[in-house]
Order: structure tokens, then sequence, then C-alpha cells
């Protein structure tokens, strides 16, 4: 799904030649929560709901000397989502101090129907197009490798494995690098995250909570992430139960260099275990289609790729080879902020 990618927009990463070492190994586990999707349609002037269509695993892990690994496995359930649509992304994103290393795959698709969605995620021959990046950060700077690749169109978000099998054939990366602006975060999700806690802790302390601001780089680009309308919640039912002494808050994600601009909307929690955390989320990429996820921890959703040794080693060495091998760059300068 389009949408499901908005909640992951922002990857790519990896450690090469004259990056500070940032450990590969797996940091201690802070917490973990998973999501259900629920998709609706728009068929003429009526939203059709399908509940289910998917998931998403949301990993923190922290470690005193070696920082932060935020990372997110969004999708959908091609045996659940409408007409067996199944698009997903991943992103993974490991800081330390200032430095952090980037990965993210998604499925590619820009699509303004159902039915285009579905064609352009299998072209007729059995695969289907995918997007990769692998990205260091440092304080000054941000250098980026990008791929386009095909990989067998029924490859899911259960099996990250085999679209690494076909990711690590290729070889044709093109790089893009671009300055750090002071102040920025070196991904969407520590910005996020960082942008919750703020808002909560002020939750807490029984400040109105102000709009919120925060930037982030990705890509070729600088993001301006935005809080607007923060409001209390008292209560909030779910599909998982019934949640108390939330905020909910607008969102908004703003290109500086293309001036595009992304709004999706989030409840989280003000205070205990579920200080900062998502609790619901609601996003319409388009007038005929939005998803909302559902904090659901007894859901059924893949674990999360970096669990696993052998997948972490595996995303380390190839996107290492990405930034080494890249053929062609292209420097942008960044925007300056509008705010």
């Amino acid at each position: 799904m389009k949408g499901a990618r908005a909640f992951a927009i922002a990857v790519g990463l990896a450690v090469c030649a004259g990056a500070v070492p940032v450990p590969a190994a797996r940091l201690p586990l802070v917490s973990e929560h998973r999501y259900r999707i629920v998709g609706k349609l728009r068929l003429l002037l009526f939203w059709v709901g399908a509940d289910a269509v998917g998931g998403a695993r949301a990993t923190w892990r922290r470690d005193s000397v070696d920082g932060d690994e935020l990372a997110l496995l969004i999708g959908s359930d091609p045996d659940r989502a409408p007409r067996g649509v199944n698009e997903w992304g991943y992103i993974r994103e490991q800081v330390r101090s200032e430095e952090a290393r980037v990965f993210g795959v998604r499925s590619v698709t820009d699509a303004d129907s159902l039915d285009q969605a579905r064609a352009a995620l299998d072209n007729g021959d059995g695969r289907a197009v995918f997007g990769a990046i692998c990205s260091r950060v440092t304080a000054q700077d941000m250098t980026t490798s990008v791929l386009a690749f095909t990989a067998p169109a029924d490859v899911s978000y259960r099996r990250i494995d085999r679209l690494l099998d076909a990711l690590e054939t290729h070889r044709s990366w093109e790089s893009r690098h671009i300055g750090r602006p002071a102040g920025t975060a070196p991904g969407f999700l520590t910005a996020f995250n960082s942008l919750l806690q703020t808002i909560a802790t002020s939750a807490r302390a029984g400040r109105p909570a102000p709009a919120s601001h925060t930037a982030y780089v990705y890509k070729d680009s600088v993001f301006d992430l935005n809080a607007d309308r923060v409001e209390p919640v008292a209560e909030l039912k779910t599909g998982a139960g019934t949640f108390r002494n939330l905020v909910r808050a607008q969102f908004t994600i703003r290109n500086r260099r293309l001036g595009g601009i992304t709004r999706f909307d989030a409840a989280f929690g003000a205070e205990g275990a579920l200080a900062g955390v998502p609790i619901q989320a609601t996003y319409q990429p388009s007038w005929w289609f939005k998803i909302r996820l559902d904090l659901d921890d007894d859901f059924n959703v893949p674990a999360e790729p970096s669990g696993d040794d052998g997948l972490r080693q595996r995303v380390d060495a190839l996107c290492a080879r990405a930034l080494d091998a890249r053929r062609e760059t292209v420097v942008v300068r960044p925007a300056p902020s509008t705010r």
C-alpha cells in the first residue's frame, strides 16, 4: 500500500570507507509493538472497510554506549488485502551520537486506483518492482546509494530473505550526496520518535502541548516534520481494547527541495509504558484509499528482520558493497528551512 510507505519513509545507510564504525551486533531491546492495518476503499459515494489487511512491527533497541536502533516492518497481507495487493516496506535506522546508518526496501507503485496499484506490482511476468536505499550519515553530510530492481511478485513482508536474494545480485547503484543541516535527525523514525516523546513529556507535566517541529535527512532532501493541532484524548477504543490518557496530533511532512507535503494523524500515549508510543495512526494517500494502524500486540506480524543475525549480516554486507561500488554521484544542496 502506498499509504504504508508514508510511515516508513526515510531509508538507507551502511558502513563503508571513512565512516565512523557503528556496531553491527544487536542492541538490547527496549520496546516492540505490533499493529494491525485496517484498509478502506471508496466505492462511488461509500467507504468499504476491511479489517486486518496487513500489519506492522515497530522495534526500538538502545544501549548506553552504542546508541539507538529503530526499525519498522509494515505491509499488506496478499491473502487479505483487496485483490491480493502486496505492498510493503522495511526500514532500519542505527544511530550512534551524530553518526548513523540506515537501510530500507519497499515495493514501488504510484497508482491512482486499485487496479493500477495491482498492475504496477505485477507486470505480467511474475515480477514486481522494488526500491532499496543504503546510506551513511555523519554530523556534516549524508551519502546514499539507491537502486530499483525486480523480485518475484509474491515476495511479501513475511519473506524478506527472498527479497535479499534478488537484491544481492544487483550492482548498478546510484549515489546521492547531501549536506546535513545542524539539528536534523538522521531519519524519519528517529525524528518521529523524538517528536512524540517531546509532546508526551509536555502532556505529563500538565503543560499545553504546543505545535512542535523537527527535521530529518533522507536520500537527497531535508524534510520538515510538524505536529499541529495537538490535543488531549481522554479515551480511545480500538479492536484491541480501551486506551486512556492519550494525545492526538496532525502531522505534516514537507520536502524542502521539492515542496511536496504528506499529511497523517496519530494518537499516542502520554504516560507509563505507552508514553510516546503510537496507539492509532491514519493516512489517506488518495481519494479512493486510506489506511489506519491500530496497536495490537497480539496480532500476527512477521518478526523484525534485524532480530535474525544472519539477515542482519547480509544487510550490512550488502550496503557496504553498495556504498563502495556507487557509479554515479549527484551532489544536492539542501534547501533552507522556511519556518
